[in-house]
């Protein structure tokens, strides 16, 4: 893009202003500089202008108007906003400085092509004029003008902005004469705009051109508008002042050309700057009359919307102020043809805005010729008739309607003066009825649901028929001749038999609209007042009426015809489009209000009386429907059509034939006809004809009352009984609803005495009546019908009424069966509602037999899947709840209470309903629970109903042990009865208190014997064996009836607590509770919401707190809940996630959280001394409650001294049992001071007993043993203060212990068996191994060589002591509590010798390590590691153990996994052989691998663990022992694989079955979740961690063995599952899963952010885990194994993946590209850069950003460099390999080198590494002197490293065995592949 070329360049230093400055001087210099229009180009001035302006302007206001002058509108309009908030910062004087230079720049930006800067200047000066006020007056004569222009800106925002600021200018008296004071520069300033309107320069940009041009079309619209304005505010004198100046604008010929200008903004401009001309300078237009008429008669085809309007209303003023208007134009030729094409086309679509003044304009058309006038309505009404057809009549209604109102108005004038005694005129009346009218009418009526049938037409019409009846009629005001009533009563007559002959017509053919139209037309013509479809007419409308009864805003009125004609004209134009008249028509219209009147035209005043006279004939009949939309005097004479004898035989033929056509042909639409014309016409003559007419001629009687009875009995009834037999008027409402109708209105016509007959004979016969009776029962107004409705005769049939319906509603196909009982269901609302006082409508004793038929039908006890239980209860509840709702005196029917008490145990029961019907069931129960609260006081007994209600929530709270969902549901349903106490009776009541406290459930005294089964799992808590016989086992899935009772209780206390932070407002179905026809399929509790205040607004914090104040110990209770829960979860190898237990855990610890952060302080301290207290007392399990409670207190920082909190450390003296107990969990919430204390007294008890009889006082010395182990626990705790003082009592306690051990070892369980009898020697030893554990884990350092011998003797000893008692590890608790506690203590051992020795080995024994290594390590695992194979085969065989069994295995397997790999070398197991396989391992690994492989398939997670971490360790020994040969030659070697290790391999393959047999189904890319306790989690685990095994093996195997073991792989198809199998455990997104487990276990956030699944490998260390836990260890197994298969075996991987479809290809790829070629490649990457260093002759440079490795080998003058670059979805993508330098290779020789590196890198299972490696060492040959093999031409075989060895004898070359044996095979030949002989 270059610079454009200009041909006019400017010369340096040329300081001649260009044209546009000189222009501009110019026009400054001609006084228009100022004011006048500048035109579209850049805003010029002179450089002395310039300077003046910065030097008498502000600075900051100089700048802004520089910046105004730019060309950039973005620069301008930033002027211009910051020029306005200038005028706001700045001083007044400042401000009052950029006035003089403002006006000039305010013109130029009004004329801105761009809409927004425009806008912001017009806000700019309303700023400005705000500061500166009468400031302005010097400079107004400037800026007036544009100002004026700008409040007409096309733009609406500019427009608004201009005359705010006008507004903001001048107050309302004083706009007129701010005008005035500038109406020449203002009139000039628009003459301009209009007639010096300049042409875009050619040499600008065709855009730039366009854009101008536009905005010049803007302008002329403007300035056209601004003129009308103008005109507008200028007073009278000040108009005629302007005479000149106006004539000078019209005069000139541009002016009037403006009326046909392309643009409708300009046109619009024009005939509305006309119209103010007619009317505020009427002598002008009449002078100009020439111009004028021409300019808008010859338009009347305007189409545009937005020019039509005004265009009429210029006509309407012209036609008014010019009297001889018709003789100055040629109407025929150029007005007719253009009116005739509006007319024809609807009116281009505006006929809404245009079509009003229709009327004005036909009343001041000269037509004085009866001839002409015939002709000319002719065509005028038949081209309107036409227009009914235009589209966009058709399209809109409010278009069709203001077509059919005009065409209806113009009619209607002209019948009127038609029929005034000086222009009667016959032809016409006839012409227009008869060929305008009445085929209209019947066009309507036989198009049927046409929009001329929904529109005033109807209407209309009878206004019409009423004015002419009116005229010949004798009893009416007729002042017509005789001739004009004789043509009336003649014209009406054939009118009337002409719309009967087309009803009748219309009713024989049937069609539905069609019979429709005519029930609404006929209804028009009805003399009662009635329904009528109306169409949504514009609210403007035309109408007339006389002075003298008043008129409206929207009326024209008779005493100025120019004054109605602009009032209307007006009207229309208010509805134009903002952008075009807002302009306008908003600008100070209290200053246009009094418009000047004219002198009129005497015909025209003729013709207002002729309209008015008519008017009021249509407004006396329309009058009735909206007598205030007509604007006439009510208080005048109405007329109505009075029933003439046509008419009234119209209205029985149609009654009789549409009655019989109903009942002939089965069709709804006869019977609404039939309905809306009796209703319109009824009288008792009508009925009488209807019933002679069903009779005999012979029969037919004269009317008597017996009529009205017989009417509904004989002929209406027999109908309805017939219409509901037939299967289509059954489901149909309207059929029923139109007889009813006509039923209705005959009932209001009758006495008392025959309803209530009529209602007797109705409950006989009740079949197909029903919905009859429950309408006239329900419509009653009478005392005898009430009377009626209490007697025996009706509640016997409402009772048989509800058995019946509680029948029908059970049935299965719910809805069905009851939408057929609608009839009945209404009867039943009927009968269950209030009267007019409150009292039933039906006596007492039936309305309590009635109740109790529904409460009998409802279920007892719902069950799953029963469809008809919903319908049965849905039933029950919108019965209960209707009478609830509408009988006030609902309680003194006894059998209320039983019934809702049953529908209140629904709620409680499981959810088998569905949501809807509980929703319902829900919406009763709290509807009737305030009810009966509000009415029976607020005592809370067991015989009262709130009593009774929480009895039942009781007995479902204790029934069983619920789930979480149900004990949620619960708890709900308690916190709704607690709220609707609330609101009845309020915080200050006694019963909520009562309330709550019944619900609060505690454990009792004997409930506690459970509690053993979780001090089994936890086996930190003191137990005693005896007390344990025959106590059930805790098991994560068993959840004891007394704990759910508890968490039911927190749950219920959360609920309270929230209504602390919010009035709980709750949304209660209650539509149509009160509407006594709802009906079964809209149930009264279906439907809307409305909000039911639940909790009162005042609701305070206080009485919150004082309901959970009630029973303090309860949350006791509830942290005793959650202490169990995880006593039993302790200890678990994998928990299921979603067992109960798991559940409750989380409920609970969510509760008691949520609870104790909500309780005050006070009552914090009482739950604390309550746990406190029940520990001390109990023990055990109370103790872990406590424990729960102190690390909430902590969590909430509710500190205090915890001793002095208690009473001081006497409390815990003496030391028993239970004040161990509560001393374990409470003394880490100690002050240091006091543990040492604590601990100090019990070393010194411990150490005052006598050494000679230890054995009797072994329970306290092992009480005092547990405190002072606590306190040493606590060390790391208090490590920062007297760390001495711990130190010295772990010293004193070892010492005690160490003596007791060399003078009284038979209290130590060295060789000794176990039994029941020495529990007490247990229980001491367990404590001396915690001890020796605390000792060796927390003070290894503070231990000599003595203690050292101690802990390892007895560790070893103990071990063996568990061994002895192997045979009883699986049923007895004590020898599984004491292997236990030996296996921790040897855990710790070990730990500390591989761990914390190293790193300070100065500060132990000098040879504490080797006699470990050497003596103890090998004496302890060699005894254990049998215990742990024996053990775990047992537990392999059984899938369920005991939570005991299971907390063994863990810790065996805890401690087993340390045993290190030379001692698992040295095993002294079994030997375990398998037959008929052979193996190259020894006997002792291949037994081993025989054991540990096995337990990979164990069911317990423990064991699969263990088994993994064992086979770890010995893999890096296996190779060494497979490189043996297997007696197989190197040709069957290169032909056939071999298997890796047979043993895994066999775990592999069955655990593939198992994961096949459950994921079979499973698509690939499909993420499976594995959860614990499924059949394939076992299986999964088992897989994944064989893989990781066998991996290693692969990898720590030599290049010879891992070639055969690839190929085995490949043949046995193996890869293909593992690849399977890995991708459906994969997680999608392994970086979040790995993520949320590292921040659940502990890790930082930032930590987890750098990790994912791929980057290191799982944990394998032995430790409880969650079933969350658990699923995400299979995920992270799985991405471990796909890291090491691509890392590993990569050639085998990339042939797997080219083989698969291009789906399942490209999951793989995009996967493994995102997540694990980015780490392969760095991993590789700095493989190489380890060992770059470890070649000779060869240098290994690594790029990481660009993955290349670059390898330069050196030798000699020899120097060669290779280029390999890592594929970025590495390993699938191609390894490029390219040359870089090479000095002293020959060309062919490098490229097979190259080509051979390539190949191994593509085809070969290694390493970048092992692929320079093995290209290093064929170099290095090749410079040895050695020969390629001529098969692969490499010396080193790629795959087994051999150099080539078998020589031709013939050709003497060298070839690789491998290579030759290949060749020999394909080639089915043994000849020499050189030579071609036999080799």
């Amino acid at each position: 893009m270059g610079r454009k070329q200009n041909p006019s360049q400017r010369t340096k230093g040329n300081l001649k202003p260009s044209s546009s400055a000189k222009a501009a001087e110019l026009l400054e210099a001609s006084g228009n500089a100022g004011g006048g229009f500048l035109g579209f180009g850049l805003l010029g001035s002179s450089a002395q202008e310039s300077e003046e302006m910065d030097s008498s302007i502000d600075s900051d206001f100089a700048m802004v108007m520089k910046r105004m002058t730019k060309k950039d509108t973005i620069t301008k309009l930033k002027a211009a906003q910051e020029f306005s908030k200038l005028c706001k910062e700045k001083e007044l004087d400042a401000v009052g400085s950029a006035l003089p230079y403002w006006p000039k720049i305010f013109s130029k930006l009004t004329a801105d092509c761009d809409s927004r800067v425009r806008e912001a200047s017009n806000e700019a000066l309303e700023q400005l004029v705000i500061r500166v006020r009468r400031s302005l007056a010097p400079h107004l004569k400037l800026l007036m003008g544009p100002w004026m222009v700008a409040q007409c800106d096309v733009y609406a925002p500019a427009a608004s902005a201009a005359r705010s600021a006008f507004s903001s200018a001048f107050s309302a008296d004083k706009k007129a004469e701010a005008v005035g004071f500038c109406k020449n520069e203002v009139l000039s300033h628009i003459e301009d705009v209009l007639m010096r309107q300049s042409q875009p320069d050619p040499k600008m940009q065709a855009e730039e051109q366009d854009e101008i041009a536009s905005r010049q079309v803007q302008m002329l619209g403007s300035a056209l508008e601004s003129l009308s304005l103008f005109c507008g505010l200028l007073q009278g004198k000040q108009l005629e002042l302007m005479h000149d100046g106006f004539s000078r604008i019209l005069k000139n010929s541009k002016f009037w050309k403006f009326g046909k200008h392309p643009s409708c903004m300009v046109r619009s401009g024009f005939f509305r700057a006309v119209a103010s001309f007619a009317e505020f300078c009427p002598k002008l237009v009449v002078q100009f009359g020439d111009h004028v008429l021409p300019a808008v008669l010859y338009v009347l085809d305007e189409s545009d919307p937005t020019v039509a309007p005004v265009l009429w209303m210029a006509v309407l003023h012209v036609i008014t102020v010019i009297p001889d208007w018709w003789s100055k134009t040629n109407p025929k030729k150029g007005m007719y043809p253009k009116l005739w094409a509006f007319l024809k086309s609807g009116g281009y679509g505006s006929a809404a805005l245009t079509y009003p003044n229709l009327l004005p304009f036909l009343s001041l058309l000269p037509l004085e010729n009866s001839a002409d006038r015939l002709l000319f309505f002719d065509r005028f009404f038949s081209e309107m008739k036409v227009g009914l057809t235009a589209q966009p009549v058709r399209q809109s209604a409010a278009e069709l309607n203001a077509v059919v109102k005009a065409f209806m108005e113009c009619v209607q004038f002209c019948v009127k003066q038609a029929f005034s005694p000086s222009s009667f005129d016959r032809k016409v009346i006839e012409c227009l009825m008869m060929e305008q009218v009445v085929p209209l009418v019947n066009a309507a009526i036989g198009e049927g649901g046409s929009g001329l049938s929904r529109s005033h037409l109807f209407k209309d019409v009878a206004v019409l028929l009423a004015y002419i009846q009116r005229v010949f009629d004798p009893n009416g005001q007729n002042d017509c001749k005789t001739d004009a009533s004789a043509l009336a009563e003649s014209v009406f007559d054939e009118v009337m038999e002409d719309f009967s002959r087309t009803v009748l017509r219309n009713i024989e053919e049937g069609n539905a609209l069609s019979l429709s139209c005519v029930a609404d037309f006929l209804r028009t013509l009805s003399p009662q007042p009635g329904e009528v479809k109306e169409f949504k007419r514009v609210k403007k409308t035309v109408k007339f009426c006389d002075a003298e009864h008043g008129s409206g805003e929207e009326e024209y009125t008779c005493e100025d015809t120019a004054s109605h004609v602009r009032e209307a004209s007006e009207k229309s134009c208010d509805q134009l489009d903002q952008k075009t008249a807002a302009s306008v028509s908003d600008v100070d219209k209290s200053n246009t209000k009094d418009v000047l009147k004219h002198e009129t035209i005497d015909t025209a005043a003729v013709k207002e009386r002729d309209i008015e006279d008519f008017v009021n004939a249509k407004s006396e009949i329309s009058g009735r429907e909206n007598s205030c939309e007509s604007g006439l005097d009510v208080s005048q004479k109405q007329l109505v059509l009075k029933p003439t004898e046509k008419l009234l035989n119209l209205v029985n033929a149609v009654c009789i034939r549409s009655i019989e056509l109903a009942k002939e042909r089965k069709e709804t639409g006869y019977l609404a006809l039939f309905s809306k014309t009796f209703k319109a016409f009824t009288s008792t003559e009508l009925v009488h004809f209807l019933i002679n007419n069903s009779l005999r001629p012979e029969d037919r009687i004269s009317f008597s009352d017996h009529h009205l009875t017989s009417f509904i009995t004989d002929f209406l009834m027999p109908w309805m009984i017939e219409i509901q037999s037939t299967e289509e008027c059954r489901h149909s409402t309207d059929t029923m609803d139109y007889l009813l109708e006509v039923v209705t209105v005959v009932w209001n016509m009758m006495d008392g005495k025959s309803k209530v007959g009529i209602l007797s004979r109705l409950i006989e016969n009740p079949v197909g009546c029903g919905r009859l009776l429950q309408h006239l029962v329900s419509s009653n107004c009478d005392k005898s019908v009430d009377q009626w409705l209490l007697g025996a005769k009706f509640g016997e049939f409402i009772v048989s009424v509800g058995r019946d319906l509680c029948q029908k509603s059970s049935d299965y196909d719910g809805r069905e069966a009851v939408s057929g009982q609608n009839e009945k269901w209404s009867l039943m609302c009927f009968a269950l509602s209030a009267g007019k006082n409150g009292e039933p409508k039906v006596g007492e004793e039936y309305l309590s037999l009635l109740l109790g038929i529904i409460h009998s039908f409802l279920p007892s006890q719902l069950k799953a899947d029963d469809k008809s239980v919903d319908q049965c209860v849905s039933f029950v509840c919108d019965i209960t709840f209707h009478f609830l709702t509408n009988l006030s005196d609902c309680l003194s029917v006894p059998s209320y209470e039983g019934l809702l008490l049953s529908i209140f145990q629904l709620s409680l029961q499981p959810p088998f309903l569905s949501e809807e019907v509980l929703e319902k069931v829900h919406s009763t129960w709290k509807h009737g629970f305030t009810i009966v609260l509000g009415r029976t006081g607020s005592g809370f007994t067991g015989e009262s109903f709130i009593g009774k209600a929480t009895l039942c929530l009781e007995e479902s709270v204790y029934s069983k042990a619920e789930t979480g969902l149900r004990l949620t549901q619960l708890a709900n349903v308690a916190f709704e009865v607690l709220e609707v106490i609330l609101k009845v009776h309020g915080e200050n009541e006694r019963m909520p208190e009562s309330f709550v406290k019944r619900l609060c459930c505690r454990f009792s005294d004997s409930q506690m014997t459970f509690w053993k089964g979780a001090l089994i799992a936890d086996r930190e808590v003191r137990f005693d064996p005896q007390d344990l016989l025959g106590s059930a086992p805790a098991s994560p899935d068993v959840v004891p009836k007394c704990v759910t009772p508890v968490a039911f209780t927190s749950m219920f206390l959360v609920k309270i607590l929230s209504l602390r932070e919010s009035p709980v407002r709750e949304k209660i179905s209650l539509e149509n509770r009160g509407n006594n026809e709802t009906q079964i399929s809209d149930s009264p509790l279906e439907g809307k919401n409305c909000d039911s205040d639940v909790i009162p607004a005042d609701v305070k914090v206080q009485t919150v707190e004082r309901l959970l104040s009630v029973d303090a110990g309860i949350f006791v209770d509830i942290a005793l809940g959650l202490a169990f829960c995880r006593a039993v979860l302790r200890n678990q190898g994998v928990v299921k996630q979603s067992s109960e237990l798991v559940v409750l855990e989380s409920m609970f610890e969510k509760n008691l959280t949520g609870l104790t952060s909500g309780l005050p302080s006070d009552v914090l301290g009482i739950v604390v001394v309550d746990a406190f207290d029940r520990s001390l007392e109990k023990g055990g399990i109370w103790s872990r409650g406590l424990l729960v409670i102190l690390q909430r207190m902590h969590d909430m920082q509710f500190g205090g001294n915890r001793v002095d909190s208690v009473g001081g450390l006497d409390r815990f003296l003496p030391v028993t049992a239970s004040a161990v107990d509560t001393l374990r969990v409470a003394m880490p919430f100690f002050e240091v001071d006091h543990v040492l204390q604590m601990a100090d007294f019990s070393l010194a008890q411990m150490i005052s007993f006598p050494s000679d009889d230890v054995t009797e006082f072994l329970e306290p010395i092992t009480l005092a043993l547990t405190v002072i182990n606590t306190a040493l626990s606590l060390h790391d705790h208090h490590c920062s203060v007297k760390s001495d003082a711990f130190s010295h009592l772990l010293s004193a306690t070892l010492l005690q212990v160490n003596d007791w051990r060399e003078h009284r070892r038979s209290i130590f369980l060295f060789d000794s068996h176990f039994s029941v009898e020495n529990w007490k020697l247990v229980a001491f030893n367990l404590e001396v191994m915690r001890l020796f554990t605390l000792a060796v884990t927390k003070f290894p350092t503070s231990l000599d060589s003595s203690y050292w011998d101690t802990v390892l003797c007895s560790a070893v000893s103990w071990i063996q002591s568990a061994a002895e008692g192997q045979t009883s590890l699986t049923c007895d608790m004590m020898a599984m509590t004491f292997t236990c506690g030996a296996c921790d203590l040897l855990q710790a051992i070990d730990v500390c010798m591989q761990f914390v020795l190293p790193e300070q080995l100065s500060s132990f024994p000098p040879d504490i390590l080797s006699e470990w290594k050497d003596v103890f390590s090998g004496a302890a695992y060699d005894v254990l590691l049998p215990v742990f194979m024996d053990v775990a085969e047992k537990a392999s065989t059984t899938r369920v153990i005991t939570q005991e069994f299971a907390t063994m295995l863990y810790h065996l397997s805890s401690a087993v996994v340390h045993c290190s790999s030379e001692i698992l070398l040295q095993h002294k197991l079994k030997l375990r052989l398998v037959a008929d396989v052979d193996t190259n391992l020894p006997d002792n690994l291949q037994t081993l691998l025989n054991y540990c492989c096995p337990l990979l398939l164990s069911c317990h997670y423990h064991l699969q663990l263990a088994a993994y971490r064992l086979l770890l360790k010995i893999i890096p020994d296996l190779p060494k022992y497979s490189e043996k040969s297997s007696g197989v030659d190197g040709n069957d070697e290169a032909e056939h694989g071999q298997c890796p290790l047979q043993s895994l391999m066999s775990v592999i393959e069955a655990a593939n079955l198992g994961i096949k047999t459950s994921l079979d189904d499973a698509t690939f890319g499909e993420t499976v979740v594995v959860e614990p306790f499924t059949p394939v989690f076992t299986p999964v685990m088992a897989y994944m961690f064989s893989w990781n095994v066998l991996l290693r093996f692969f990898k720590m195997s030599s290049s010879e063995r891992r070639v055969q073991y690839a190929q085995w792989i490949s043949e046995r198809g193996v890869m293909d599952q593992l690849l399977q199998n890995a991708f459906r455990f994969m997680p999608r997104n392994p970086v979040v899963a790995l993520k949320d487990t590292l921040v659940a276990n502990g890790a930082s956030k930032k930590l987890a952010d750098s990790r994912n699944m791929f980057a290191d490998d799982p944990s394998s260390e032995v430790r409880p885990t969650s079933g969350g836990q658990a699923a995400v260890h299979v995920q992270h197994l799985a991405c471990t194994v796909y890291r090491r298969t691509l890392e590993t075996l990569p050639a085998i991987v990339r042939q797997w993946w080219t083989e698969q479809d291009k789906r399942v290809a490209g999951i793989v790829e995009k996967f493994t590209a995102r997540h694990v070629s980015p780490l392969l490649c760095a991993r590789e990457l700095q493989t190489i850069q380890e060992t770059s260093g470890c070649f000779a002759n060869m240098t290994i440079k690594v790029r990481p950003l660009t993955r290349e490795v670059i390898a330069n080998y050196v030798l000699e003058e020899c120097n060669m460099e290779l280029i390999i670059t890592l594929p970025a979805n590495m390993p699938f993508g191609t390894v490029s390999v390219e040359s870089g330098n090479r000095v002293g290779v020959t060309k062919p020789q490098w490229r097979s080198w190259v080509l051979h590196l390539f190949v191994f890198l593509s085809f070969q299972n290694g390493s970048i590494l092992d692929a320079l490696s093995l290209w290093k060492r064929n170099v290095d040959k090749q410079f040895e002197g050695l020969e390629d093999c001529m098969i692969c031409f490499s010396v080193i075989h790629g795959s087994n490293n051999k150099l080539p060895k078998c020589q031709c004898k013939t050709c003497k070359k060298r070839f690789h065995s491998s290579c030759l044996f290949k060749w020999f095979k394909s080639s089915a030949n043994s000849a020499c592949p050189l030579c071609r002989n036999l080799f």
